[in-house]
C-alpha cells in the first residue's frame, strides 16, 4: 500500500489537512506536495500514457467529447492568430464562426500609433537595463528581429502559422500538468483529464496538416477555403511560393515536437523534485 501523498486537501478548524489521511500539512508540505515520490511519479506516467490511448480512441469514435475539445482547440487556434497580430501592431479579434463552423480572426491594418508605443516601450526597457548588459543585448537582438519581421512582412507567415501551433501548445501545457501535477487539486482525476484533453488537442493540431499531406479528399476540402478566405497553410504557401505539402510537413514537425518538449520538461522537473 503506497503512502498517502495528500492528493486532496481540506481545511479543518483553520488548519490545512489531508482529506484522505487527516494529517495536518506544514508550509513545506503545502509547497512540495506536488513533488513526485517514486510511486506518484509512476502514477503520473501512467496517466499520461493512458490519456494518449483514450484520446486516440475518443477521436477515432468521434462524438460530443471530441466536439467539445475541438471547440477548445478552435479557441486556442484563433487566440494564437490574434496574439501574433497584436504583437505586430495589427488589431485583431478572435471569434467563433457560427455559420461556416470553426473560427475566424478579424485582423485589421497595422496601427503606426501602436507600433510607436511598442518602440517607446522597448526604449524605456532598454534604459532600465543599462546596468545589465546581457539582457540589454538580448533586447537589442529581439528588437532587430522584430523590425526585420515587419520590414520583410514575415508576420503574415507568423500570423497564419500561429493558430495550429497555439492549438498544440495548449495541449502541451495540459500534458505537462498531467505529468507534473502542477496546479492539480483533485489528484488522479485531474491528471487523467489533463492528459486526455491535452493529447486530444495535440492530435487535433497535428491532424490538419497530416490530412493535407496524406488524404486527397481532406486536401481538396482544405484548398476550398472558407467564406472566400484561404486557410492558413494556403496563405503561407502562397506568400513564399512554397509547396503546400512542404508547409504541412513543417507544421507536423513543429506541432509534433510539442509533446516531446512537454514530456522532457515535466520529466526534468520531476527528477529535480525527486
Amino acid at each position: 500500500m503506497p503512502p498517502c501523498v495528500h492528493p486532496r486537501l481540506t481545511r479543518r478548524d483553520g488548519q490545512l489537512v489531508c482529506a484522505d489521511c487527516a494529517a495536518p500539512l506544514t508550509v513545506a508540505d503545502t509547497l512540495d506536495r506536488a513533488a513526485p515520490s517514486p510511486w506518484r511519479w509512476r502514477q503520473a506516467h501512467s496517466a499520461v500514457a493512458a490519456g494518449l490511448a483514450i484520446a486516440i480512441a475518443v477521436r477515432w469514435f468521434d462524438g460530443l467529447p471530441t466536439f467539445i475539445v475541438d471547440m477548445l482547440g478552435v479557441l486556442a487556434h484563433e487566440i494564437g492568430h490574434a496574439a501574433v497580430a497584436l504583437a505586430v501592431a495589427r488589431p485583431a479579434l478572435p471569434s467563433f464562426d457560427l455559420f461556416h463552423g470553426g473560427g475566424v480572426t478579424h485582423i485589421g491594418e497595422r496601427s503606426m500609433l501602436v507600433l510607436l508605443a511598442y518602440a517607446g516601450g522597448a526604449l524605456w526597457l532598454g534604459s532600465r537595463l543599462r546596468d545589465r548588459p546581457r539582457l540589454l543585448i538580448g533586447l537589442g537582438v529581439a528588437a532587430t528581429i522584430y523590425a526585420l519581421a515587419i520590414w520583410l512582412e514575415w508576420e503574415k507567415v507568423g500570423i497564419a502559422g500561429a493558430g495550429i501551433v497555439a492549438n498544440a501548445l495548449l495541449g502541451g501545457v495540459f500534458v505537462y500538468r498531467a505529468l507534473t501535477g502542477s496546479g492539480v487539486v483533485h489528484g488522479g482525476v485531474e491528471r487523467w483529464l489533463y492528459a486526455i484533453v491535452g493529447w486530444m488537442l495535440i492530435l487535433q493540431a497535428i491532424g490538419q496538416p497530416w490530412g493535407v499531406i496524406h488524404d486527397a479528399e481532406a486536401r481538396e476540402l482544405y484548398l476550398e477555403g472558407k467564406a472566400g478566405l484561404d486557410n492558413d497553410m494556403v496563405v503561407i504557401s502562397d506568400e513564399h511560393g512554397w509547396e503546400l505539402e512542404s508547409v504541412a510537413w513543417w507544421l507536423v514537425a513543429i506541432t509534433g515536437s510539442v509533446p516531446g518538449v512537454a514530456l522532457a520538461l515535466g520529466t526534468w522537473r520531476g527528477e529535480r523534485a525527486a
